[in-house]
Order: structure tokens, then C-alpha cells, then sequence
């Protein structure tokens, strides 16, 4: 997908990412940040999972007990910056991280 849309002619291209779905676990979410930077998008937001059954009628059915605990989603979050860090992102603030040269990048801000 990222291909056809470079192909057509898309400067950037973002991708959200979120962790701690039902039945994740670190080394899941690896292979999924491991799938990703090979994709190399520009721009990448990575945002933790909130069970709220009680606000989102949807999340009703999802099964709490499938939930990764705090470890796992704070794991996850740490290996998450790691590797997008290592890959040569840049974390630009809320949640977000870009390539160097993708026009958000000028805005980063130290973590």
C-alpha cells in the first residue's frame, strides 16, 4: 500500500499504530514496529489502547481478560520509542514521530 501510494505520487505518509489491543504482547507489537520501519513511513503516530466499554458501545465486545496488563502496554511503549529512535525517527511531540526531513520533523522537540 505504502508502494502504490509513493507510486502515485504521495510526498508522506503517516501510519498509526496502536498498542495494547486485545491478545498483544511486546514481541507481537516487535514484529509489528519491525513491519513498519521497513515500510518507512514519513510520519508515525503510536497511540495506547483505552478500554472505555462504558463511553464506546463497540468496545463492548471486546474482552477485557484479553487486555495486556500495564507491564506489557508500558513495554510496549518503551520498545515502541526505542526502535523508532534506533531507525533514525524523530519524536516530535504527542505521540508522534517523523523521518528528519518530513516538514513535521522541524517542530520536534527533545524527549
Amino acid at each position: 500500500m505504502t508502494k502504490a501510494a509513493r507510486e502515485r505520487g504521495f510526498e508522506s505518509i503517516n501510519l498509526d499504530l496502536i498498542y495494547g489491543l486485545p491478545l498483544q504482547t511486546p514481541e507481537s507489537f516487535d514484529r509489528t514496529l519491525a513491519q513498519v520501519t521497513e515500510l518507512r513511513p514519513e510520519r508515525i503516530a503510536l497511540y495506547g489502547y483505552a478500554h472505555l466499554p462504558d463511553r464506546f458501545k463497540p468496545q463492548r465486545r471486546i474482552n477485557a481478560i484479553e487486555l495486556p496488563g500495564a507491564g506489557a502496554k508500558v513495554a510496549m511503549l518503551s520498545r515502541s520509542i526505542e526502535t523508532l529512535l534506533a531507525a533514525g525517527y524523530v519524536y516530535v511531540g504527542m505521540d508522534h514521530f517523523a523521518l528528519p526531513d518530513d516538514s513535521l520533523a522541524p517542530n520536534r522537540i527533545a524527549i
